[in-house]
């Protein structure tokens, strides 16, 4: 367990890297344990190496990315689960990643972009190609902030099936682009839904979101702007499910 403290300077801060400028207390480098990383200004790479962590990317457009550390048997040494994550100010990509373990899957995790134009999402992996024993379970949150943002939640096109995850989506202000959960396309270039419920709230300004089964839900309040509503691709497979419309309206 550490605190890592950045300055104005582009800089890592990692399980395998840290910028010698930055200012470290408790382990040399963060781990699975619960870390807290400050990004403080500058361009950074920031990775808390999984764990329940604390993540601020702080000024400059910031590469944040909390994954799970994996062992030479291609599980998850630990979960990585109880992240909180804010990009701050600048156009930061945010992405945590959940490897499957031996045992329980949760991926309850919380990621804010904050300022600026913003990718945030969260991709949960199988093990070397096969289906998870234990799906994933938990909440997954994910803002937007100001600015156009880009928000979304995947999986593996062969372990798409997400049933115990319920995630929500806001993309608050400006012209924002949220995805519903989906696999990657598999090896024909098809999508796959994830077979759980995603809410995805615009907030103000011209939204557009991907739905792609009848539990997707888009919550949008009047005077919002104008939103689309779009299947991810012609080719998804849906198996018998319909391509979900969407439900949208005023609360």
């Amino acid at each position: 367990m550490g605190t890592y403290t950045g300055t104005a300077l582009d800089e890592e801060i990692s399980p395998s890297t840290v910028s010698p400028s930055v200012t470290v207390s408790g382990a040399p480098k963060p781990s699975i344990v619960a870390d807290t990383i400050n990004g403080f200004g500058g361009a950074d790479r920031l990775n808390g190496g999984g764990g329940a962590d604390t993540i601020n990317g702080g000024d400059g457009d910031d590469d944040i990315w909390d994954g799970s550390q994996v062992g030479d048997d291609g599980y998850a040494t630990s979960t990585n689960t109880g992240n909180v994550i804010h990009g701050n100010a600048g156009n930061d990509r945010v992405q945590i990643s959940v490897a499957e373990t031996r045992g329980d899957n949760p991926v309850t995790n919380t990621a804010y972009g904050d300022e600026g134009d913003d990718e945030v999402s969260l991709f949960f992996g199988s093990n070397e190609g096969a289906t998870a024993t234990v799906s994933p379970l938990g909440t997954i949150t994910l803002h937007g902030g100001s600015g156009s943002d880009q928000l979304w939640v995947n999986s593996l096109w062969w372990n798409v099936n997400m049933a115990g995850t319920t995630a929500y989506l806001y993309g608050e202000d400006g012209n924002d682009r949220l995805e519903a959960t989906h696999s990657d396309p598999n090896m024909d270039g098809d999508y796959y839904p994830g077979n759980n419920p995603d809410f995805l709230y615009g907030g103000l300004g011209n939204d557009t979101y991907l739905v792609l089964e009848p539990s997707d839900q888009v919550v949008e309040r009047v005077g919002e702007g104008y939103e689309q509503d779009h299947g991810l691709q012609d080719r998804l497979h849906a198996s018998s499910q319909r391509r979900g419309a969407g439900n949208e309206g005023s609360l």
